[in-house]
């Protein structure tokens, strides 16, 4: 019942034939943002040129490898407004000859007085995590080369808890 209030910000992708993820469904948050239906669309249409390729990168390790993807974003409407998102994309298990799937989650990190009124249009990538299952971080030489510039390692652990917050060790040295 908790999750009740985020499924409105969670989406569902499919890989489809040549390596192409669509949208099976998106919540109505998603919509609300964007001001389209999603459903039947390639996964890369939100984003920006740019971005394409590593995010087809990253919904590859999704499926393939059952990686999880944590992406920093930031999004912008067509009056050249931006608000900074956070996009986490989850494996799921399938069944063999089913294709393969994720669960994901769009949400705005800020609520600017606009987001809602004036669709987003575009989404930058900012950065890009990779955690495989079991908890590793590291990518192997390949895929890691291929995110270059974009992959920021998992943090250690919190150096500091306070309740249901947490305290991560930060800045260009982390």
């Amino acid at each position: 019942s908790a999750l009740g209030s985020l499924l409105s910000h969670t989406f569902l992708i499919e890989e489809r034939s040549q390596g192409r993820a669509v949208y099976r469904l998106a919540g109505s948050s998603i919509f609300d943002l964007f001001s389209r239906e999603l459903r039947g669309q390639d996964w890369l249409t939100l984003f920006d040129d740019e971005a394409r390729p590593l995010m087809d990168q990253a919904a590859s390790a999704v499926f393939d490898d059952m990686e999880m993807a944590l992406i920093g974003a930031e999004a912008r409407t067509t009056r050249f407004r931006q608000v900074p998102l956070e996009i986490l994309l989850l494996p799921l298990a399938t069944r063999p000859g089913e294709p393969a799937q994720a669960l994901g989650s769009l949400l705005p990190c800020d609520q600017p007085y606009w987001l809602g009124a004036q669709p987003l249009v575009e989404i930058a990538v900012r950065r890009v995590e990779l955690v495989r299952p079991g908890g590793e971080s590291p990518l192997g030489a390949a895929t890691q080369d291929s995110f270059a510039g974009h992959f920021m390692p998992a943090l250690e652990g919190p150096i500091r808890r306070l309740r249901h917050l947490a305290l991560y060790l930060g800045g260009r040295g982390a």
